[in-house]
């Protein structure tokens, strides 16, 4: 009975993941290091001098979706017949993400289409993991309109992001 929970709280949390992740950052070009190396750093700590284009940005949240789907894939491929560590797992990866999708908003600028969506799906993700149970909050049609807010933005901008 285990194994039928564990899978509709992966595949809940994955396609939230995929959903906010479409929001995501990858500050892999530019401040990556930064971000990555202090996943447990705020989003302040990441220096916002250094402004990217709209389209910049969604590239930016492709590479950092597919690298936290392939984090969730692996969480999931090993405690798939765990639900606690499958759920501790999930809850880690989208805190990670909520704080990279939160240290790439800055770097949109003032006039950024895309910062202000990225930022209501970090926040949105953010919510979900701290969530006592995330696949329940995983369903909430703003976080749900949120990803596609994004996704539109960046359509704008030539990058289809995966929602």
């Amino acid at each position: 009975m285990i194994r039928f929970r564990a899978f509709p709280v992966a595949l809940a949390c994955a396609t939230l993941l995929t959903l906010t992740a479409c929001g995501g950052e990858d500050t892999s070009d530019s401040a990556a290091p930064a971000a990555t190396s202090s996943s447990a750093a705020p989003a302040a700590a990441t220096p916002a001098a250094q402004t990217v284009s709209d389209k910049e940005l969604c590239e930016a949240v492709q590479r950092t979706s597919a690298e936290m789907r392939d984090k969730l894939t692996a969480a999931v491929t090993k405690a798939a017949t765990d639900e606690s560590a499958l759920t501790t797992a999930t809850k880690e990866i989208m805190t990670e993400l909520e704080q990279k999708l939160s240290a790439l908003v800055p770097t949109g600028g003032a006039d950024s289409e895309v910062a202000p969506a990225l930022k209501v799906v970090a926040a949105d993700l953010g919510k979900t993991a701290k969530a006592a149970d995330p696949a329940a909050v995983a369903d909430d049609p703003a976080a749900e309109k949120a990803g596609k807010d994004l996704d539109a933005a960046c359509k704008k901008h030539g990058v289809t992001v995966s929602l």
